[in-house]
C-alpha cells in the first residue's frame, strides 16, 4: 500500500473518532512520532493533512506538553499552529504503545 492512502485513512478515522472538546496529553504522546514523520515528509498531501489534523486535535488544546521536535516542525511550518504549547523544559511524555491508545 502507498503512503498517501493509508496516511489520509488513519487521518480520517482519528478525526472520526476524537470528535469532543480538548485533547490531552495521552493522545498528543501516542500521534507525536507519526506526527513528526508526516510533518518531515516532504509530500505536500501527508504534510497538508498532518497539519489539518493538529489543527482539528490539539491547536485550541491549552497546556499541551509538546515534544521540543514536534515543537519546532510546527513552527516551521506555521508558528501560530502551537499557541498553547508549555514552554520549553515542561513534563516530557512517554509515548504510549499501541494497545494502550482508547481508540484502537
Amino acid at each position: 500500500m502507498q503512503v498517501e492512502p493509508l496516511w489520509m485513512a488513519l487521518c480520517g478515522a482519528l478525526s472520526s473518532q476524537c470528535t469532543s472538546g480538548p485533547r490531552d496529553d495521552s493522545l498528543l504522546c501516542a500521534l507525536t512520532p507519526l506526527l513528526e514523520v508526516a510533518l518531515g515528509y516532504s509530500r505536500g498531501q501527508v504534510h497538508d493533512r498532518a497539519v489539518h489534523l493538529w489543527q482539528s486535535l490539539f491547536a485550541h488544546s491549552p497546556g499541551l506538553h509538546v515534544q521540543p521536535r514536534l515543537r519546532e516542525l510546527l513552527r516551521k511550518v506555521k508558528p501560530s499552529l502551537v499557541p498553547y504549547v508549555e514552554p520549553e523544559g515542561s513534563e516530557i511524555c512517554e509515548p504510549a504503545s499501541f494497545s494502550q491508545v482508547p481508540f484502537l
